[in-house]
């Protein structure tokens, strides 16, 4: 623990075993919200990531269309 709070920058936690329930409620409360908000971020990333996959997939789905019709627009004029 108190590693990575000098690794962090940030003062090292009590010893668990000398703080009072308020501190040891506040400590758990910052903690889970620290966690929530990397989630947030992993899940906006994932998020990012999934859209521009299916913008690429629906770029090819209209290219391939248009290639489909133009091949039988072709077919039917014989060029």
């Amino acid at each position: 623990r108190h590693r990575d709070a000098a690794r962090t920058g940030r003062a090292a936690p009590p010893d668990p075993s000398q703080e009072g329930w308020g501190a040891y409620m506040q400590r758990q409360i910052q903690e889970r919200t620290e966690q929530l908000g990397f989630a947030e971020s992993s899940m906006d990333r994932a998020a990012e990531s999934s859209s521009s996959f299916s913008d690429g997939v629906s770029d090819y789905i209209k290219k391939q269309k248009r290639q489909a019709a133009m091949g039988y627009v072709t077919k039917q004029f014989g060029f």
